[in-house]
């Protein structure tokens, strides 16, 4: 059977005896051509080119033996096979078909993420990682092996949900024979595979996980590949695919020995938790030669702990990273690429309808107090403030010790000058007589030494008080820099209108420029046959962020070490020679994407300005009042304060009497 021959309204039959028609073709490889069906957009046929040889067609029998609910749900497995009469060969394949999916190398990097997934942040990637280990786990779980594990048969949605397509080539297994994968990518190839024949070499899990590991790299690190990176400092050239086989994975820790270096704008493996990082090690490393890689269900435990322990960025709030990290490393790194890994996501917040100056008015009604009380001193309690009761007989004992702390003086000084003594013992009664004096004067001070303490700590303790007051009595920064911010937040609302004019004026001058640019984006290096640049050389430039000819910059190349001369000049002719079939249409107004993506920020702006405003008069109220309830206390505390003040100054009062 020729495909060619097919048409739309072809009868074509199951297995089972079940009869489709054909609608049209939606899809056409080399290896055969894929037709919806009539009155079901859930089913698809494929039919190949030179029809099905015998063990092909067994293949495809086994395969359908073996469908399932879960291989179903995440796959285009074939259910059937398809002949053109009842009782005639197969021919084809009947299976789901993937609708709402796309390209998972279209979420990878954020160019593209830009169109097919404008909404796409960190969580969403993380959560589609996940969803491709489901469906690694799935396939392995039922005892099959994928084995041309790439980018090219897996899909994803809008919903970050994950199929994997042409099935058919898969590495199928029953309890009799085995049908093998013929094909493969190097760049999903493991080590142990590279530049050997798929004819003779049976697939196993532990080469799926390689891939798989590949692919989640992928798209963890923003469409990087784990091999991709300047070779012994950008001063020889290494292609993916002998990277792989030699081991240089160049995110490692050992540098020295991988001698590859990541692209400087390039995340790290520090910035995702040990789980992870270590799986990446155990898959691109040489522990992975003794069955060590991990394994789809590992991967998805790894990826829900980082889906579950993710916070959002301070500064920026597309940015949200694992929260065993303390700075964000998207800030990092968009500083070192100058562009945005994320997408915004609208949040719509109030309504359309939303009154402006009715929440201004509300706004600018909450002001602080005209007029703040007074500290308190401890004059005023002076005078209702009587001396401790035991001050007098304090007093009267120290009097009585000061005048025999004078006496022992006197006596000593008495008596050398009566007896007229040697000198060294009038010397010694002069001594004794210091010592009693200071002995009975220092007996007379002790039990003052109390009221001298508290006095002391009661005039530290009322300075702190004092020191505090002077900090919160005047209006708080902080309810000052909310009502800036919010007088901030209506100004943007009151002038988005005229914003959107000026950038629609704007884009409006720039057409022939976006059109350019839009020209130059759909020629994707990937899909371009360059000479000297092959796979690997191109998964290096979408390291650095080049992906399609409008990235073709000589100041944005130049800095890839490891791309020689030979190779930007290359890419700089390619680019030339594309910029020369360019036609400006000046009937086309402006492109509708660009106009998205205004409508998208400007509607972010106003969301965020919305929510700002709406919030405000309870922020506000929320500052004054913890404004008050600071000043109530620390009222009550100076209170206080004062009052043990104004009673040691007049303890201090009463101890100064003789």
């Amino acid at each position: 059977m020729n495909a060619f021959h097919l048409c739309s309204g072809v009868t074509v039959y199951t297995a089972d005896g079940a009869v489709f028609r054909l609608d049209k073709e939606i899809g056409r490889g080399g290896e055969g051509s894929v037709w919806s069906v009539q009155g079901n957009q859930h089913l698809a046929a494929k039919f190949y080119h030179k029809g099905l040889a015998g063990e092909q067609s067994r293949k495809l029998e086994v395969m359908c033996n073996l469908k399932s609910e879960s291989l179903l749900k995440i796959s285009a497995w074939p259910t059937s096979t398809l002949m053109l009469a009842p009782s005639g060969q197969s021919e084809g394949l009947l299976m789901p078909r993937i609708l709402g999916y796309h390209p998972i190398h279209l979420l990878y990097s954020p160019k593209s993420r830009r169109t097919s997934f404008p909404e796409a942040q960190f969580p969403f990637i993380v959560h589609a990682a996940g969803n491709t280990a489901r469906a690694f786990a799935a396939i392995h779980d039922a005892g099959q092996v994928i084995g041309d594990v790439n980018h090219g048969n897996l899909l994803v949605s809008e919903r970050a949900t994950v199929a994997l397509i042409d099935c058919d080539s898969f590495e199928i297994s029953d309890q009799d024979s085995v049908y093998p994968c013929l094909v493969g990518v190097p760049p999903y190839t493991p080590p142990e595979l590279q530049g050997k024949s798929f004819q003779v070499i049976r697939r196993t899990i532990q080469h799926d996980a390689f891939g798989l590991a590949v692919l989640v790299f992928h798209m963890l690190f923003l469409g990087r590949h784990p091999f991709a990176g300047s070779f012994r400092n950008g001063t020889e050239d290494m292609t993916i695919e002998q990277a792989i086989r030699e081991y240089r994975f160049a995110y490692g820790a050992e540098v020295s020995q991988s001698q590859m270096q990541p692209p400087p704008s390039a995340p790290r493996l520090s910035d995702f938790p040990p789980a992870i990082s270590e799986l990446f090690l155990r898959a691109f490393t040489r522990a992975g030669m003794q069955g060590n890689r991990g394994s789809a269900h590992e991967w998805i435990k790894a990826l829900d702990d980082l889906s579950k322990n993710l916070r959002q960025c301070g500064a920026n709030r597309s940015h949200q990273f694992s929260s065993h990290l303390i700075e964000c490393p998207w800030c990092r790194v968009e500083g070192i690429a100058g562009i945005p890994m994320f997408g915004v996501k609208i949040i719509v917040v109030g309504n359309e309808q939303f009154n402006v100056s009715a929440v201004w008015a509300e706004i600018e009604a909450i002001v602080p107090p005209a007029q703040i009380p007074s500290p308190p001193s401890s004059q005023v309690f002076a005078a209702a403030t009587s001396a401790h009761a035991g001050i007098g007989d304090i007093v009267r004992k120290r009097r009585v010790q000061r005048l025999m702390s004078i006496a022992s003086i006197v006596c000593a000084v008495a008596i050398v000058f009566a007896a007229q003594t040697q000198f060294v013992i009038s010397i010694t009664i002069l001594i004794v007589g210091v010592v009693t004096m200071d002995v009975y004067w220092k007996r007379g001070e002790s039990e003052s030494k109390e009221f001298r303490d508290a006095h002391r700590s009661a005039v530290n303790d009322y300075a702190a008080h004092m020191k505090e007051w002077s900090r919160i009595s005047c209006v708080p920064a902080s309810f000052v820099n909310t009502k800036q911010k919010l007088a901030s937040a209506k100004q943007t609302l009151n002038y988005l209108p005229t914003m959107r004019a000026r950038r629609m004026f704007e884009l409006d001058g720039e057409r022939r420029k976006n059109q350019l640019r839009l020209f130059l984006e759909s020629h994707r290096i990937e899909d371009a046959s360059l000479p000297n640049i092959g796979k690997g050389r191109k998964e290096l430039l979408r390291a650095f962020n080049v992906e399609d000819a409008y990235d073709v910059e000589p100041a944005k190349i130049a800095n890839i070490k490891g791309f020689g001369p030979l190779m930007r000049a290359t890419l700089l002719v390619w680019r030339q020679s594309l910029e020369q079939t360019f036609k400006f249409d000046p009937s086309q107004g402006i492109n509708q994407r660009d106009i998205r993506n205004l409508d998208q920020e400007l509607a972010q702006k106003r969301a965020d300005a919305i929510k700002t405003l709406s919030s405000g008069p309870q922020v506000l109220n929320q500052l004054l009042k913890s404004w008050q309830s600071q000043r109530d206390r620390l009222i009550k505390e100076l209170n206080c304060s004062a009052q043990r003040l104004a009673q040691a100054e007049a303890n201090m009062k009463a101890l100064a009497k003789w």
